[in-house]
């Protein structure tokens, strides 16, 4: 499956009326990654 943005709509509409103002944005990308991705977040959650 293609995207037009990096976003989905979903995604853009959580940010937009959840966080509504971010001077940056971080995604990580995963796909079919639900074994390791909590490692990767907090690793990055760390710094």
């Amino acid at each position: 499956m293609r995207y037009k943005v990096a976003l989905r709509n979903e995604t853009r509409h959580r940010l937009r009326t959840k966080i509504k103002r971010a001077d940056i944005v971080i995604g990580i990308p995963c796909f079919h990654d639900e074994d390791t991705i909590g490692y990767v977040i907090q690793q990055v959650a760390e710094g």
